[in-house]
């Protein structure tokens, strides 16, 4: 017989390659990105990636995954939700305002792979960075710089006279000019 392995991943795979033109696709894959076998979870994380933005209904699951104690997680997870893109940006906000520092970590450099199109999450990346101090502020100011010019309405408000903020701003201002020469 088949391993459980072997059971387990290449449904998933193929689920992957289906695409969600069916919801009980996308459905019967949540469900596994929460089962008990880290390998199901895996597999499942795998082939909900490969589906992309279409896998939308996912993104709490997957988000919830930076949040597991098995730091090999983390790294299929967010590649997943970097694949699925501006549906995963809420969520992954969401976890910028939680207490799991590794979490807030990855799904940080989420947003920053994720570019443009996780602008939405610009004011919880602030917030992360008002909380954490200066310590976090390059992390923050590259996040936010690789949002692009549709960034700077959140960000010139940080003028403040605050130097771990103002560093932000200019850092910003760098990282935009950098991927955006005239």
């Amino acid at each position: 017989g088949r391993s459980p392995l072997q059971r387990v991943q290449l449904p998933a795979q193929i689920l992957g390659q289906i695409r969600p033109g069916r919801p009980e696709v996308g459905v019967a894959l949540t469900k596994a990105v929460a089962d008990a076998e880290a390998f199901v979870r895996d597999s499942a994380t795998e082939a909900l990636g490969e589906i992309g933005p279409e896998a939308a209904g996912a993104v709490t699951a997957l988000a919830a995954r930076l949040e597991e104690r098995h730091t090999s997680a983390r790294d299929p997870v967010g590649h997943a939700l970097e694949q699925i893109g501006r549906p995963a940006v809420s969520a992954l906000a969401k976890v910028i305002s939680g207490n799991s520092e590794p979490a807030r970590d990855h799904a940080l450099a989420v947003l920053t792979r994720i570019g443009p199109n996780a602008l939405e999450a610009a004011p919880a990346i602030i917030a992360f960075v008002r909380r954490e101090g200066e310590l976090r502020a390059s992390d923050a100011a590259f996040a936010l710089g690789e949002m692009g010019p549709g960034v700077l309405p959140h960000v010139v408000p940080l003028l403040d006279g605050k130097t771990t903020l103002e560093k932000i701003v200019a850092a910003v201002g760098r990282r935009i000019d950098e991927a955006n020469p005239i």
